[in-house]
């Protein structure tokens, strides 16, 4: 007796599926028109992996869909992308666009893996995160090869256990705090990463699109994006720490839009989903006030960027609907 059989998709696996099925299709079409512009042989294949890596994915959800008969979300298609558009970014920012797609995958995946109950769903999930696994190594090998791979300040390395001694460690918002630690660097270097390719990849959409409100709203993630990557800055440099940004991330002088207006808007609401989850991140993991205080600051503002992008997608009557529960009270008023 086959148990898959008799195990429906839970509420998770089908919100998963749905979510991945839709944003892998939206990669699909930015990795195609990439696979088409970039010059540099040595990342061309990492292109082209991840293009391959996408239609992986996509094959392997619509395998788990079919058996329940869930219907396909439109997403994405062909039509959302020029192929034969002028270049509108460089080589460089093709990598640095793949390092954080690679971490966002892993991301998401893992967190579908683990909330997935039925073989099949984790499975695919699994083996999702070990494409993104082995892209991402593939990814920072060539980053790591160019000289491009900003890695983040360095610190001494503890030569013994230590204690915290005093309630002081933990900071205040105002007067003097203690030193930054290891993952407090890390996670603030992080941000200013995350936020250096979003202000390119928004400054490349709003030079494209024809579209004088979403050109606004491009304009405005970008200049959230530039105070994001001062504030960050900000926290190293104030505890003597090195800020450094990628410095080749360049966006040429193009005009003609490679993408429709609808991928441009959308990509942008699933930016700021995955810059708030970051920002969480962050904020869990440091232990100053100072620090909790600015994560929360920044997640709002972005928070509130998103909304905007969505409100704009339902306007335009460009957002799928993800999977409902059922409405059991509108279902017994129709008897």
């Amino acid at each position: 007796m086959d148990h898959l059989n008799f195990t429906r998709l839970s509420s998770v696996e089908i919100g998963s599926l749905w979510y991945h099925y839709v944003t892998d299709t939206l990669a699909e079409q930015v990795l195609t028109y990439f696979a088409k512009s970039v010059q540099d042989t040595d990342i061309k294949p990492v292109v082209n992996l991840a293009l391959q890596y996408t239609q992986n994915n996509l094959k392997a959800s619509r395998q788990v869909m079919s058996t329940e008969s869930m219907a396909f979300p439109v997403g994405f298609t062909a039509t959302d992308v020029v192929l034969n558009a002028p270049r509108l970014f460089s080589d460089s920012f093709m990598l640095y666009y793949l390092k954080h797609r690679t971490q966002q995958e892993t991301l998401n995946y893992g967190m579908s893996f683990s909330t997935a109950s039925r073989e099949d769903t984790r499975k695919f999930f699994e083996q999702a995160i070990d494409l993104s696994i082995k892209l991402d190594n593939e990814v920072s090998r060539v980053l790591l090869a160019k000289g491009l791979l900003i890695k983040p300040p360095h610190i001494p390395t503890p030569t013994q256990a230590e204690f915290v001694e005093s309630p002081s460690f933990l900071g205040s918002i105002l007067g003097t705090n203690r030193m930054l630690n290891g993952i407090e660097i890390g996670l603030l270097h992080v941000g200013i990463d995350l936020a250096t390719v979003t202000k390119c990849l928004l400054t490349g959409f709003s030079q494209v699109v024809r579209d004088d409100t979403l050109c606004d709203y491009f304009l405005r993630g970008m200049d959230i994006a530039k105070k994001h990557i001062v504030a960050f800055s900000d926290a190293l440099i104030k505890n003597d720490l090195q800020a450094s940004t990628a410095w080749d991330l360049d966006v040429t002088e193009s005009t003609v839009s490679p993408f429709s207006d609808k991928l441009m808007l959308f990509h942008a609401t699933t930016i700021s989903s995955y810059v708030t989850k970051m920002y969480g991140w962050g904020m869990s993991s440091s232990t100053r006030v100072d620090l909790h205080i600015d994560y929360a600051r920044l997640m709002m503002e972005v928070m509130q960027y998103g909304e905007d992008g969505l409100q704009l997608l339902i306007k335009r009557g460009w957002m799928e609907q993800s999977p409902l529960a059922a409405n059991r009270r509108e279902l017994a008023l129709q008897q």
